[in-house]
């Protein structure tokens, strides 16, 4: 992952917990959906906050259905006016096999308030199996609440993001939201 598209990825916040995290694609911002739901968010770029606020989203689609129908969508995109991220979205599924970096920022307890208490995390996911809107990966660390929305990306190019756990096999794989279904 090089260094120049690290600063578009960031950590969503409630009031003053990481909530989940984000990527700008372009000019705009985009997170889960259930990351944002009705609530208001915020974040930080450039050492200025933003809101995020569901009625100002160009879309926001959050799973109504349970998580067990893959063909719903799960993704907020909102406009952000002056930001120009090389960040790109993929068009396609990921090939099975296919091995991506995972960006995400983590509390840290080292770390002052100052610093508000996270870091951020790369960690590497295989894709395993793809289920209509989304997609699974083993990861190689296991990530926890608070990290939705972390994308999924190799090179500049946005391959998904994290909508989900399903660990009930102790294999630690992650659901994503392919970026082929988010317009």
């Amino acid at each position: 992952m090089e260094e120049r598209y690290l600063k578009y990825i960031v950590p969503v916040f409630d009031c003053i917990h990481t909530c989940g995290q984000g990527c700008f694609i372009g000019d705009c911002f985009l997170t889960s959906g259930h990351v944002i739901g009705k609530e208001t968010k915020y974040l930080f770029w450039n050492k200025e906050r933003f809101t995020l606020d569901s009625r100002e989203a160009l879309s926001v689609q959050i799973i109504t259905k349970g998580k067990d129908d893959c063909t719903q969508n799960d993704f907020a995109l909102f406009r952000f006016n002056g930001i120009d991220s090389p960040l790109k979205l993929s068009n396609s599924l990921p090939p099975v096999g296919a091995t991506f970096d995972c960006i995400t920022w983590i509390p840290d307890n080292n770390m002052s308030e100052m610093d508000g208490f996270i870091k951020r995390l790369i960690c590497k996911g295989e894709v395993v199996r793809h289920y209509h809107h989304f997609f699974s990966c083993r990861m190689d660390y296991k990530l926890s609440k608070g990290s939705s929305g972390s994308p999924l990306i190799l090179d500049n190019t946005v391959w998904g993001l994290l909508s989900g756990l399903d660990d009930s096999d102790g294999k630690n794989e992650l659901f994503f939201q392919s970026a082929a279904f988010i317009h």
